[in-house]
């Protein structure tokens, strides 16, 4: 949660859908992470799944979800589930990065001339 005349974006607490949580969420160890990578993380959330029609992380309990979000890569489906063009594939796994240092912002989804 952004504290009141916070002007930077560190976020505390954790509060929303898992599946979207990103995965410096849903790790114990980190105490604050950046509210706009996470969001840039549940954007890609919400892409893979109008792309694909599911979720890109799932667990059994939250639990498991958390933990499969935190460690595991990120499936692409094949192309005969969806075809996607190979644009589209680099600005989702930008999104998805699991890095935090490594994920693409806003800005910079917003430079790719492919979204014009």
């Amino acid at each position: 949660m952004l504290e009141s005349g916070d002007s930077s974006d560190a976020v505390r607490q954790t509060e929303g859908t898992y599946h979207f949580m990103a995965p410096e969420a849903c790790d114990p160890d980190i105490d604050e992470y950046s509210g706009k990578a996470a969001d840039v993380w549940a954007l890609g959330v919400t892409l893979f799944s109008l792309l694909y029609s599911k979720c890109p992380y799932w667990g059994e309990t939250d639990y498991q979800l958390m933990e499969s979000i935190k460690d595991d890569p990120v499936q692409i489906p094949s192309e005969e589930v969806r075809q996607v063009s190979p644009e589209m594939t680099q600005v989702l796994m930008s999104m998805l990065q699991k890095d935090v240092t490594l994920r693409a912002s806003l800005a910079d989804i917003l430079a790719n001339q492919w979204l014009y």
